[in-house]
């Protein structure tokens, strides 16, 4: 519980360093806009689909899903990413989808696969952020996403036409093979960003004081340590040149 209320400090602190960071650019606040409406949009979709507004949930559903990928259009050619956006788009998306796909559950019960699929992707992330990761978003989770909503999508536009119902299947299939991959690819790249403690010789911490760090991966150790070593390199390889000189 207390790692919990950690973290919410630590989205409130990253929401002020956002806000500090954007100062004077408005503009890029508006991908974290999006993502928050998008956020605020999942009740909206929700008590319209169980009034049986269907139309208008649906309508709802679509919109904040386009501003999924939206946001990060504009992100991208804003450069206005930070860590809070980062944080805020995940949670956006993840509540979204899953109150989407369970609108869908009664009708097409084959998408729950779907959504303990989502829920596991949802929990490689969440751990990540939780750990201070990152998993990158890459070509096949964007694909993943794109079939996604279609798919859920076109399940809750089949209550209003139903000729649409037989493409929920393909869509699903689909879906399910991105869902998988995406899953993999976030796995490995989670497993790939070490983030151990390595110790560091006695020797080293008195030739290199300046590598001594509270927190030190292995890959951060051994890039200083090239760095200090091709500094040390630097004069001798300064006489040589002078020496070769003189000798022709």
């Amino acid at each position: 519980m207390k790692n919990i209320l950690d973290k919410i400090k630590d989205f409130y602190h990253d929401f002020k360093k956002t806000k500090t960071a954007f100062a004077g650019h408005p503009e890029k606040h508006i991908p974290n806009i999006l993502s928050g409406l998008r956020l605020i949009a999942v009740p909206f979709v929700l008590i319209t689909h169980l009034t049986g507004q269907l139309l208008l949930s649906l309508g709802i559903g679509a919109t904040a899903a386009f501003t999924d990928f939206l946001d990060g259009q504009i992100s991208r050619k804003l450069h206005a990413h930070s860590e809070f956006g980062r944080k805020l788009d995940t949670l956006a998306d993840k509540l979204l989808a899953f109150t989407l796909i369970s609108l869908n559950l009664s009708t097409f019960p084959i998408l729950l696969i779907t959504m303990l699929l989502e829920v596991y992707i949802g929990i490689v992330n969440g751990k990540a952020l939780l750990d201070n990761k990152k998993t990158k978003t890459n070509e096949t989770g964007r694909a993943k996403e794109v079939f996604l909503y279609l798919t859920i999508l076109i399940g809750l536009l089949s209550h209003l036409y139903p000729p649409v119902l037989p493409l929920v299947i393909p869509g699903f299939a689909i879906t399910t093979i991105f869902q998988l991959n995406a899953l993999l690819k976030y796995t490995k790249t989670y497993h790939n960003v070490v983030e151990e403690v390595i110790p560091v010789k006695s020797e080293v911490v008195e030739t290199k004081p300046n590598l001594v760090k509270t927190k030190l991966t292995t890959k951060q150790f051994l890039e200083e340590i090239k760095k200090e070593a091709e500094k040390d390199l630097e004069p001798e390889q300064e006489k040589n040149k002078a020496y070769q000189k003189e000798i022709i």
